[in-house]
């Protein structure tokens, strides 16, 4: 939901080859949209731990993180294979030691001599993606040390491969440390194979393996708990920030078959068990502290884990669990591991259930928890951090939220879904909100705010500034204040415009009001009835001028970015991603749809809007690689690596742009109508966004994937918008989505002649610098005397070269491919 979104915190892991405690870093990937002296701030850092807990399962995690190479299991080994389905190791020549018991089980091993890890990506868009970082379409290194972590018999299975060894001393001696250090990476994972069921533990595969390659320190995994069971990371430095580039990551062989883009759910996964509802009780002591009761009812889905994960901010500092009444033992980040953080960015709480969970069952968890999550930016102007993490939740899940408040009189507060009652309650306030159905997240905005309100087609909007802004603008904006009430009253207006034109094409507005409300620092997001909107798109446009904004900027911060925020209502909130490979479908549909208001409003500014992203997208790194080739989409948070430390916004938000952009005036919406010849229903009419209305419509309060959208863009396309007589869009989803060309586009061996009484032109379409399988609907004009232009139809360029014959008017000069520039392309 964000606008610039921060995906990326990583933990700087221990080498290979070197015995180091992890210590948690936070790389935030820098803003596209910022400018000197304006980062967010961040609240101080609360220390959280919870080694002074002896619980069972505490005590049995801290076995598994210190366990130990034994000495008595030190082994020559020759030529043995590791087979994991899609995951082959071979430990060619060389010593390895097993680690000490933990209740019986062996977990770990290092090993050092000649090692080789063979694995090949399914498909083109993890081929691409490891050749990235790697150079090669597929995995096949050669390692010189290697520690494995595991849940089954690894030393049974290795057995035919072993032989005594006579430098078993020697060897712990040297190895050690380094397999002591790197044992806490998987206690956690471990701890879920000891404690699930047995009928879980049967179908519950883990293996991960630490390479030291020519290449940096490969992290290898086959997790059938994880969302991807085959991952190969790699933790990279780029100028002082690391990060967890992650090379390749896909379903396991079984779950592809059953869809080749499908995620499927592992039993382990944040759905296998659903927070139904959340009952928030919280009490806010501006400007940093908040202290929270949260009540949790859950449903289990997928039976036989006894843990379960909750994400929750960092700050904040859990003192108790109960589950169904009854005190439960509990994790606090000692839960963190590399690949986790990468994934979410934040701190994790593991519970421990009472006992192993069968599916249907109902729990109710209660959550007591208080720290520092807010900062004072300015008099009455906060930054609440950790907006979607300052109650424990499992990831995005549509649930039901009613929430309360309390705090200090001189404060206003706002938060998602319908205020019930605010009532005075001796020296401070308390506020109930409950959502309007089920929401993917909650949150709230406090501030000593000025507000202004409107309504649109029945829904209250209101808008709330403090009146000041953050130190590093208020230099440069010393009229804020004195105009802080018109501006709300603007910013208010503005939104209720958007919904309702966003009524007209989309559907109906998902909730009954809209609260927008500042937010210090760059970035914007949109959460259901809710829009922290930064500070900077508060100011008047002489007020932006003095903070020297490029031009993207200035179209994004003139009121884009509060559209775009505004349609998170429908896309993000009403209809909510499934998984990271999705995200870039809600923050796409945001774009198109502030998009399209640009285009009623100023139609040159929405061309200069999409010409700003393209230039985004093809500028080059210091490595002269373009932001284009970080890779497709669906990659999301993958994006941003140590190669492409900020490609996350201009591929997400503007490749992604492009694409719906080309699919809309592929539908023809642009074109006349059948059923709607006056210009001003063409919107309403067109089959593309009665489309987008259905995918509204279907997936409402619901979690959708982009395969899902893209079954429903088929069900509306019009008889011209056939590929080879199929009614489907394989072709531009497979290529356009999940790949990542710019190609250059162009004519050749133009022939204009004259048949009878017909005229024909007779040329091809070439497509460089692209796959040969890449196909691209191309609109085709003709230009006549006076430079008239006349649309003629779409052609599919199929390949590197394609060639057609069509009938133009008589007096034809030339033939052009795409002169309005509406296909993403090098031109």
């Amino acid at each position: 939901m964000n606008f610039v979104l921060v995906l990326l915190s990583v933990l700087t892991l221990s080498s290979a080859l070197q015995a180091q405690q992890g210590e948690t870093l936070t790389p935030w990937q820098g803003p596209v949209l910022q400018f000197p002296g304006n980062g967010s701030p961040q609240p101080p850092r609360r220390s959280v731990d919870s080694e002074e807990r002896n619980g069972p399962a505490a005590l049995l995690y801290r076995e598994l993180r210190s366990a130990g190479l034994d000495a008595a299991k030190v082994f020559h080994v020759r030529e043995a294979v590791l087979d994991r389905g899609e995951l082959h190791l071979y430990l060619t020549d060389g010593t390895i030691a097993f680690t000490q018991d933990v209740r019986g089980r062996v977990t770990g091993a290092y090993f050092q001599g000649e090692g080789e890890v063979l694995m090949r990506p399914p498909n083109l868009t993890e081929r691409a993606s490891l050749g990235l970082f790697s150079g090669l379409g597929w995995l096949d290194e050669h390692f010189s040390a290697a520690y494995l972590r595991f849940n089954r018999d690894l030393p049974g299975e290795l057995k035919p491969y072993l032989r005594d060894s006579e430098e078993q001393a020697e060897f712990v001696g040297a190895h050690g440390q380094q397999a002591k250090g790197l044992a806490e990476l998987d206690a956690m994972r471990l701890l879920e194979s000891f404690t699930e069921s047995e009928a879980l533990a049967t179908s519950d595969n883990f293996l991960h393996a630490r390479l030291a390659t020519r290449l940096g320190s490969l992290d290898v995994y086959d997790d059938s708990q994880a969302e991807d069971q085959y991952r190969v990371a790699c933790l990279s430095r780029s100028g002082a920030a690391m990060y967890l580039d992650v090379w390749m990551a896909f379903a396991g062989l079984d779950a592809r078959r059953q869809g080749e883009h499908r995620v499927i759910d592992p039993s382990g996964s944040s759905s296998a068990v659903a927070v139904e509802a959340f009952r928030i009780d919280t009490a806010l002591s501006p400007p940093e502290t908040l202290e929270a009761t949260a009540e949790l009812d859950v449903v289990v889905q997928n039976a036989g884990q006894k843990l379960l994960k909750f994400e929750l901010s960092r700050w904040l500092r859990v003192s108790v669990v109960t589950v169904d009444g009854v005190d439960a033992e509990f994790l606090q980040n000692e839960a963190l591991t590399g690949s986790e953080l990468a994934r979410i960015g934040n701190d994790l709480v593991t519970v421990v259930m009472p006992a192993t969970l069968q599916a249907g069952e109902h729990h109710r968890l209660r959550f007591h928890y208080e720290g520092a999550v807010m900062q004072q930016a300015a008099p009455g102007l906060l930054y609440v951090g950790a907006r979607g993490t300052w109650y424990p939740n499992r990831g995005a899940q549509m649930s039901r939220f009613d929430l309360k408040f309390r705090w200090p009189k001189a404060w206003t507060l706002v938060a998602t879904g319908r205020c019930a009652s605010i009532r005075e309650e001796g020296n401070g306030q308390v506020g109930e909100w409950s959502s309007e159905g089920k929401i993917p997240i909650a949150g709230f905005n406090l501030g000593k705010f000025v507000r202004a309100s409107t309504q649109a087609d029945g829904v209250d909007i209101a808008s709330y500034s403090a009146g000041v802004v953050e130190s590093s603008l208020a230099r440069a904006t010393p009229e804020m204040a004195l105009e802080a009430q018109a501006r709300n009253k603007a910013i208010a207006d503005r939104s209720a415009r958007a919904i309702e034109r966003y009524q007209k094409w989309f559907g109906p507005y998902p909730y009954k009001s809209l609260a927008i409300t500042q937010l210090p620092g760059p970035t914007s997001q949109g959460w259901p009835t809710l829009v922290y909107l930064s500070s900077v798109a508060y100011l008047s446009d002489k007020e932006r001028e003095a903070l020297r904004l490029d031009e993207f900027q200035r179209l994004v911060f003139g009121g884009f970015m509060q559209d775009h925020e505004t349609a998170h209502q429908w896309w993000g909130d009403q209809v909510n991603w499934k998984s990271y490979r999705d995200q870039w479908l809600m923050e796409a549909l945001s774009n198109l749809s502030a998009l399209m208001i640009m285009e009623e409003e100023h139609p040159e500014q929405a061309r200069e809007l999409l010409a700003q992203y393209r230039q985004e997208l093809l500028k080059a790194n210091p490595a002269g690689k373009r932001f284009a080739d970080a890779g497709p989409v669906t990659l999301g948070y993958r994006l941003s690596s140590s190669v492409f430390p900020n490609a996350y916004i201009p591929v997400t938000y503007g490749r992604g742009l492009w694409l719906l952009v080309m699919l809309r005036d592929y539908f023809g919406d642009y074109e006349k109508l059948e059923t709607a010849t006056e210009r001003g229903k063409k919107f309403e009419a067109g089959r593309f966004l009665m489309a987008l209305r259905e995918f509204a419509k279907r997936y409402d309060r619901n979690i959708a994937t982009t395969e899902d959208f893209q079954k429903v863009l088929e069900e509306f396309l019009p008889p011209h918008a056939h590929f080879e007589d199929a009614k489907g869009l394989n072709w531009f989803f497979d290529e356009w989505v999940r790949g990542s060309s710019v190609p250059v586009i162009g004519l050749k061996l133009i022939a204009i002649k004259r048949r009878g009484e017909t005229t024909v032109a007779s040329f091809d379409v070439n497509q460089l610098q692209c796959p040969e399988s890449l196909v691209t609907s191309v609109p085709i004009f003709a230009e006549l005397a006076g430079g008239k232009r006349v649309f003629l139809q779409r052609v599919f360029a199929d390949g590197h070269e394609s060639h057609f014959e069509l009938k133009v008017p008589q007096g034809t000069r030339r033939v052009l491919a795409d002169p309005e520039k509406k296909l993403l392309r090098l031109y």
